[in-house]
């Protein structure tokens, strides 16, 4: 696939995770930058609410200082898109694409709602293209504060964003088991698979695997990958580590997502979501299943389904009578780079 698109900076990922190492080696070209808002000048420059939301925020912190405090986010960010052919650590599915910090989880790895809300609100605000959501849970058991989670979800699938999303690290059943986002019809949901390209059913040192279901969508690699991360690994003499989950599955959806967008900017979320579950690999049992969705994810069999998807056209008519009162002129206009 990289030999038809490697990303485009253009393209924004917006990565709703515990932060990122902005300054990191593998990262920090790729890191978005607001082009509304002018850095440490303490002035709202975009009239936002957000003071030097430079690279995104910290919901956390109350503040432009992005920084990651725990590792997953940084780690996620990675796969989704460290850059490449630079000599250094790893690659992102999508290399040149961008990484918008939206930063709603602590130190502990503990998301609260209103954070995630937030969270979403400024990415629908700053038109992002992607939301990677590596995190899952039931935050009222059911009750009005998932009715709210679920409603705001919805708002960024319904302006036009492709959210991405974990299945869980249970091995439960998401249609006996409430896990938002996974659930949320619309959402790409994203259960892993190892190393022989079979789904997770048990990760190693744990007595559970992935969750599986009728709202998983896709699978993906997220058995021990290694990624960039926050603190230093002196095995590697880097900022590196290798974790497991779906939570390292979702951003490489993500990220392929992203060199889709990258190659055909007229895609819709839906496009996106119709190219990449069209396009997997499928793997038995034939046809779409729980535990693998429509199959495994496939970067260059997205991009050839992603040809297949009839373009959206938009015209513009306009009608104006002639001296007969049946006859029309009607002037059609393609307005998109179709």
């Amino acid at each position: 696939a990289w030999a038809v698109t490697s990303g485009n900076a253009s393209v924004v990922i917006g990565i709703l995770d515990t932060g990122v190492r902005t300054t990191h080696e593998d990262l920090a070209q790729n890191i978005w930058v607001n082009p509304d808002e002018i850095s440490d000048n303490g002035i709202d420059d975009d009239g936002n609410g957000y003071i030097d939301d430079i690279n995104g925020w910290d919901w956390i912190g109350d503040s432009g200082v992005v920084e990651d405090n725990n590792g997953h986010g940084t780690h996620v960010a990675g796969i989704a898109a460290a850059a490449f052919n630079n000599e250094v650590g790893i690659a992102g599915a999508c290399p040149n694409c961008s990484i918008m910090v939206l930063e709603a989880g602590n130190s502990s790895g503990d998301f609260d709602t209103v954070d995630i809300f937030d969270a979403l609100n400024y990415a629908i605000d700053k038109n992002v293209d992607i939301i990677n959501m590596s995190l899952g849970g039931s935050f009222d058991d059911g009750g009005s504060i998932d009715l709210e989670f679920i409603s705001q979800v919805n708002a960024a699938l319904s302006a036009g964003i492709l959210v991405v999303s974990a299945a869980g690290n249970e091995a439960d059943n998401l249609d006996d088991v409430l896990v938002l986002p996974a659930n949320i019809t619309g959402v790409l949901t994203v259960s892993a698979s190892n190393s022989s390209d079979e789904f997770v059913t048990r990760w190693a040192g744990a007595s559970s695997g992935s969750n599986y279901g009728s709202s998983v969508d896709i699978m993906a690699p997220g058995d021990l990958i290694f990624s960039t991360y926050d603190s230093y690994n002196p095995i590697v003499s880097g900022f590196y580590e290798q974790l497991q989950g779906t939570s390292m599955s979702s951003p490489l959806v993500a990220g392929i997502a992203g060199l889709l967008l990258s190659y055909k900017s007229t895609l819709t979320s839906a496009n996106l979501y119709e190219a990449i579950t069209e396009g997997a690999t499928d793997i038995a049992p034939i046809g779409r299943d729980d535990e693998t969705g429509f199959g495994l994810i496939n970067a260059m069999g997205a991009l050839q389904a992603m040809e297949a998807i009839p373009p959206t056209i938009t015209y513009t008519l306009s009608v104006s009578t002639w001296n007969s009162i049946d006859a029309f002129e009607v002037e059609a206009t393609i307005v998109d780079d179709v």
